[in-house]
């Protein structure tokens, strides 16, 4: 297809749900030369098949597929590289254009000759359809005088302050992004703002358009606006990129810019501090220290008017209890990192007014640091200082939780803890006393880790072969590597009926990692690996830990069996593990005296190894995607 006007650029991950709608917004516009780039980024559900049902359709769409999540930076960039068109537009997959969109952006872009157009957006609410206002959206503090003029950054420098920096609503000339250099950062997150700071500022002629051009979905739980509180990091690292695009612009620019950046972090530290204060606070404290936020307090003129300037002073000068009574946090929750360590028991402490026994629990917590167990303060309104010492707790230690609340009672307390508890064994009792409870930990003979991922239609056969094992004394790690179907639920389904069943939910990152999570989580003395969508026989575990444990192995094999499963006929197929060589079975060996072992069926699951055997000699899963 040749002069094409148009280059759509849309990164895909998981938007089954609106792919369609966004595609034939598209597809059907008044302007036909255009050309639709898809990126899809290793969705796991079926919006690949959806953009090659319609790509088969339509000569004017193109499909690829990254090897690896690369999330949307990577796959605009990609989108790039194999543009043809005369403008480049980056749309969202779960947004959709209104009519005449492109044609109407085309021709003034054309007529004017401008870099760079921006337009006006709607945001709609994805569970209600209604309108939601935004001014950076909407365009509505942009004064009616500035729209259809040809204008560049240097001249009204505010005016482009009030637009909103996502790629979504506007278009680039592609030879000015090209012969710029001009591309998104890689960031999970934020991975735009840079973007539009360096379009900005290399841009010699931009229009500002009064045209509603796209509807954007927000208030998406499906968009990574929900993973920004646990990358927030993202935003510091974007801050820093943007400061280097700006460092040789002229002053004024450059801290206009810079404050601007900065009242973006601190909305959105303040959209998330409450739930996610302990993680927060430090890091942010950290970032204004590093990037000399002083100087550019200094160069705001409004800075008595300026929140971001409020929020950045208050987090330098305050210590985190006057922080957290002057905003009022009613919550000190840090999400347990379980990559090294599992939540086995939660130990909910009522405080009230109990100052001196706090203190003894400080010093018990600081002398017997139990990764395993997690501690939930629940303060009932103490005011004897028990609060600062709660504080200073939670920042430190990864497994403490803090909630204040007034007035509430113990019964209300209890309920409140027992709802933050992570652990599958809870106990609750006052900062006074001394519990005598036995140990969480049981003597555990296998640990068996189950990797999770989108196994929802055979998660359950899976259980149910391994909670009625005749070895009862197990442990069943589940690690949850990010799905996106109902596995999660059902996971926890089982967990609420057998304490056994421990639960480690991740990120998405690859077998390898979710393996060596479980592997760190587990305390059995043996370990056992077992597929979500396999199941083993009953007595299974029992057979190999009698074994392994008479003969103190450091692991045994056994054979296995293949299935398939199809129009509800099953069909099994025997596995000999040694190649049906018959002298090989049942007997002790050193497999590097014994060449032809390294011959026999390399899988995991059909076996047990000991798990001081593999802590010793550091054996791990490869961690590269796809290993």
């Amino acid at each position: 297809m040749k002069n094409i006007k148009i280059s759509v650029i849309m990164p895909v991950y998981n938007a089954e749900k609106y792919l369609a709608q966004c595609i034939e917004s598209i597809l059907s516009q008044s302007l036909e030369d255009i050309e639709l780039i898809c990126i899809d980024d290793c969705s796991t559900d079926s919006s690949l098949s959806i953009l090659e049902e319609y790509a088969a359709k339509d000569s004017r769409m193109t499909v690829l597929s990254n090897d690896t999540n690369h999330y949307a930076g990577y796959c605009r960039n990609r989108g790039i590289a194999i543009a043809e068109g005369e403008y480049l537009h980056f749309i969202d997959s779960d947004d959709y254009m209104t009519e005449n969109a492109y044609e109407t952006l085309y021709n003034a872009a054309k007529e004017n000759n401008t870099d760079m157009i921006k337009a006006k957006s709607k945001g709609i609410d994805t569970a209600t359809g209604v309108y939601v206002p935004n001014a950076l959206y909407d365009l509505s503090k942009i004064p009616d005088s500035e729209f259809g003029s040809v204008i560049n950054f240097y001249e009204c420098p505010e005016l482009f302050m009030s637009v909103a920096v996502t790629p979504w609503n506007g278009i680039y000339r592609r030879e000015f992004v090209t012969e710029n250099g001009l591309l998104f950062n890689n960031l999970k997150c934020v991975n735009d703002r840079s973007f539009y700071i360096s379009a900005i500022l290399k841009a010699k002629s931009v229009m500002l358009l009064d045209f509603c051009m796209i509807c954007h979905r927000v208030n998406n739980p499906e968009s990574l606006i929900g993973q920004r509180a646990k990358n927030f990091d993202c935003h510091f690292r974007s801050f820093n990129i943007i400061r280097d695009i700006c460092e040789n612009a002229p002053e004024n620019v450059k801290y206009l810019i810079l404050r601007y950046e900065m009242n973006d972090l601190c909305a959105w530290f303040s959209r998330f501090r409450n739930e996610y204060f302990i993680d927060l606070y430090p890091e942010m404290k950290q970032f204004l220290n590093s990037v000399n936020i002083t100087e550019i307090m200094l160069k705001d003129r409004e800075k008595e008017k300026s929140s971001w300037y409020g929020i950045c002073s208050d987090i330098l000068k305050l210590s985190p209890c006057d922080y957290i009574k002057k905003y009022g946090i009613p919550v000190l929750e840090r999400r347990f990192n379980r990559r090294n360590s599992f939540i086995e028991c939660s130990y909910a402490v009522y405080v009230k007014n109990s100052r001196s026994s706090l203190l003894k629990f400080a010093d018990e917590i600081n002398e017997n640091r139990d990764i395993h167990t997690e501690y939930i303060f629940v303060d009932d309104g103490s005011y004897d200082g028990s609060y600062e010492i709660l504080v200073n707790l939670a920042l430190k230690y990864d497994n403490v939780i803090v909630i204040f609340k007034d007035n509430a009672g113990v019964e209300e307390c209890q309920r409140t803890a027992l709802y933050a508890a992570a652990g599958s064994q809870f106990r609750f009792c006052t900062a006074s006393e001394k519990t005598d409870d036995e140990d969480c930990s049981n003597d555990i003979r296998v640990s068996v880790i189950v990797p999770c991922y989108n196994v929802s239609a055979y998660i359950r056969e899976c259980l149910d072969s391994l909670i009625y094992q005749t070895l009862e004394e197990i442990e069943i790690i589940c690690v949850n590597d990010g799905s996106t179907d109902n596995t999660p639920e059902i996971l926890r389904e089982y967990a609420e009926k057998d304490s056994r069943i421990k639960i480690i939910d991740k990120q998405n990152s690859g077998y390898g990692n979710t393996m060596n999570m479980g592997i760190d989580s587990a305390r059995g003395e043996y370990i056992g690996i077992l597929e979500s969508d396999d199941y083993v026989m009953v007595d299974m575990y029992e057979s190999l830990y009698k074994i392994a444990s008479e003969n103190n192995l450091d692991f045994v094999k056994a054979d296995f069996y293949r299935f398939f499963n199809e129009n509800g006929k099953l069909e099994l197929f025997h596995n000999s593990i040694t190649n049906n060589k018959k002298q090989y079975y049942n007997k002790i060996m050193r497999p590097r005296d014994v060449i032809e072992s390294f011959r026999f069926i390399m899988n995991t699951w059909s076996g047990i190894y000991k798990r001081s055997f593999i802590e010793e000699n550091n054996i791990r899963h490869n961690e590269t995607p796809g290993a």
